[in-house]
């Protein structure tokens, strides 16, 4: 996942289109796709976890926090014009993801 991310995103050099989607008169305009195309990040990757042996709340729970950091790291990134930090958390999120299985 995190490999495809990275690709996705430039190595964190490219902006969420999610984020700039949602900014402005776009949102009114955006806000459905967008949280369709978040909500199936979301279960997609809380049914990994499901699968990898998560009960469906933690599961949710990290595919949340997963997908905040992805996020927040694309923001540092584009607001910074650094891509470490997207890089550091894309490194560390697997294992993140699967701590105490």
């Amino acid at each position: 996942m995190c490999t495809t991310i990275i690709e996705f995103y430039n190595g964190g050099q490219s902006s969420c289109f999610l984020d700039v989607l949602s900014l402005g008169e776009a949102q009114t305009l955006f806000r459905e796709p967008i949280q369709r195309t978040l909500k199936a990040w979301l279960n997609a990757l809380s049914q990994v976890l499901i699968e990898a042996g998560f009960d469906s709340q933690t599961a949710m729970q990290r595919a949340e926090d997963a997908l905040i950091q992805v996020e927040g790291a694309l923001v540092l990134a584009r607001c910074l014009g650094n891509n470490t930090a997207f890089m550091r958390t894309m490194e560390r999120l697997p294992k993140q993801l699967l701590q105490h299985i």
